[in-house]
């Protein structure tokens, strides 16, 4: 869980990273194309479009970090799932190794008379 929660927090930092730079690039190309001439109804489109690039990358960062959000949530619940597998197996694995001692003590149990009947019969017929 420690692994999936800073693998999402390093992809977030980097997405954020990434809106950073390409966010300052685009502010800096406005700012000098807005700088060195006449504001114009070019400028003007250029910036809107600018904008609306902007937009649809913070728009697509915030759908993939929601994706990775309920990635993460879902590889969580599967790796709760697989450790009450894991648990069940190692207690039916516990009780299975308890049943076969309690076999094995029965099986020397019926054994130990049947030896000393032999025991008997051998020195009888010695």
């Amino acid at each position: 869980m420690k692994i999936i929660n800073r693998l999402y927090a390093g992809i977030a930092l980097m997405l954020a990273i990434m809106v950073a730079i390409s966010l300052f690039g685009q502010y800096n190309y406005a700012r000098i194309t807005i700088s060195s001439s006449e504001p114009s109804v070019d400028q003007a489109e250029t910036a809107v479009e600018q904008l609306q690039a902007i937009n649809y990358s913070v728009s697509t960062i915030s759908d993939i970090t929601s994706q990775i959000a309920t990635t993460a949530e879902q590889q969580a619940d599967v790796a709760s799932e697989l450790n009450q597998h894991f648990n069940q197996i190692t207690q039916s694995a516990t009780k299975a190794a308890q049943e076969a001692a309690k076999i094995t003590a029965a099986g020397n149990q019926l054994d130990a008379p049947e030896r000393a009947l032999l025991r008997r019969i051998s020195a009888n017929l010695e």
